[in-house]
């Protein structure tokens, strides 16, 4: 199926009715239904992750979930997105997504999956069960048929996000440990973690 979309634009306001319509529309899938809440997967690609959070609702002062005991907010502006695991399941933080997330997030009133842009994890707020994710484009180009890969096409700066933090940075170590695991070194804040496209702490893109 040849995608309808090659370039995404939060600013455009786009909207999708189902997830597997907009993973066909966006990636170029011929998927007849999709039960989960990312694509390819919750580990991404390697690259990126299309993720399709349903917003929580306010009932009586209190925000309630909206699936599988997960509150999930946006700011008003869209810059900010926050991930709340009522279930008490992530309490490994070496186990975080923490690469690009294309975001469509459905709001509480039934409405449609809109595109709100690009995420990244933002490590110095996130916390066991409680994951910050910073939007970091709002305009993406999907790459190949299927989408494979991205390009950001625009970068919103914020004064604490360092200029370079999106420019690729050697770690300052690369360790092979047991079972193939691969875990690196910051080459900006000296954090050790495991093999991602991003430091868990600072956000450093790192360069593989």
């Amino acid at each position: 199926m040849a995608k309808k979309y090659e370039i995404l634009d939060a600013s455009q306001h786009m909207e999708f009715h189902t997830i597997y319509g907009a993973i066909n529309d966006v990636a170029g899938t011929e998927y007849t239904g999709w039960m989960k809440a990312c694509w390819p997967n919750v580990e991404g690609n390697g690259k990126f992750r299309m993720w399709f959070p349903k917003l929580a609702e306010t009932r009586n002062g209190d925000l309630v979930s909206a699936a599988f005991d997960c509150v999930n907010t946006i700011s008003d502006d869209w810059n900010e997105v926050i991930f709340d695991d009522l279930k008490n399941t992530q309490a490994d933080m070496t186990k975080k997504y923490r690469g690009y997330d294309l975001i469509f997030a459905k709001d509480p009133d039934g409405g449609e999956y809109i595109f709100r842009g690009v995420y990244v994890r933002d490590g110095e707020k996130s916390k066991p069960n409680h994951d910050v994710s910073k939007r970091i484009a709002t305009k993406v180009r999907l790459i190949g048929e299927p989408a494979h890969d991205i390009e950001l096409l625009d970068e919103i700066k914020y004064e604490d996000i360092p200029d370079d933090i999106n420019e690729p940075m050697k770690p300052q170590r690369v360790m092979n440990l047991e079972d193939g695991v691969i875990h690196y070194v910051c080459g900006r804040c000296g954090t050790e973690y495991n093999k991602a496209p991003r430091c868990p702490e600072c956000g450093q893109l790192v360069q593989i």
